[in-house]
């Protein structure tokens, strides 16, 4: 199974492909805080075929934004293979937009358990964190994310949201630089002027949560 990950400031897209099953999109909206751009890893499982029709189920289901449905199939393929760190990560991606924090951290947990490199997984859990306002532990995870992979903008933008919220600005100012400079190396032009209006909005005083 190939997971490619797409996930804007306004909306995100997964494509997930399984072995002798059909590509599906999955196209959402999401608040701002939620911002992840083409570099994410690509990560391979091999699963059943009747499990692979499980799991593409399930992410038909996101498409239709039918969240308790997707939820029940992503279960369905951990009764059976408890160590699918992109089961945990479809369930997590449900439960959050559902507003159910507290479990999607659950469930990138144990997707952390399994693949304690993922720097996506620290991102989403960040993301989890922000919206509960801890922005402490949002912080950390997207400081972690960033250890592992460096060039990753929307870690270095969310831990700027997060910064300001915890009164750091000057911090804070330094991620939305880096968040810019990626964004532009990227050619990601949308992304590139929202970090620079945070920037400027910060430079002349505001706060920059806008």
């Amino acid at each position: 199974m190939t997971l490619i990950a797409v996930m804007s400031h306004n909306s995100l897209t997964i494509k997930l492909l399984r072995p002798m099953a059909i590509a599906l999109t999955v196209a959402i909206a999401v608040p701002t805080v939620i911002s992840e751009a083409t570099a994410n890893p690509t990560l391979e499982i091999a699963q059943a075929p009747d499990l692979d029709r499980i799991f593409n189920q399930g992410v038909a289901q996101l498409q239709r934004r039918d969240f308790e449905a997707a939820i029940a199939s992503f279960s369905q393929v951990l009764e059976e293979k408890a160590d699918d760190p992109m089961a945990y990560i479809g369930r997590a991606f449900a439960y959050r937009n559902q507003g159910d924090y507290r479990k999607a951290i659950e469930d990138y947990n144990a997707t952390l358990r399994l693949q304690p490199d993922n720097p996506k997984a620290y991102l989403d859990r960040g993301i989890c964190y922000y919206h509960l306002e801890e922005y402490e532990q949002a912080e950390e995870n997207y400081s972690t994310a960033l250890r592992y992979n460096e060039k990753y903008g929307q870690a270095y933008y969310n831990r700027g949201l997060a910064r300001l919220n915890l009164d750091k600005h000057r911090t804070a100012l330094a991620d939305f630089r880096q968040a810019a400079a990626i964004y532009q190396e990227q050619e990601l032009e949308e992304y590139y002027q929202e970090a620079l209006e945070r920037i400027e909005d910060i430079q002349n005083g505001g706060t920059g949560t806008r």
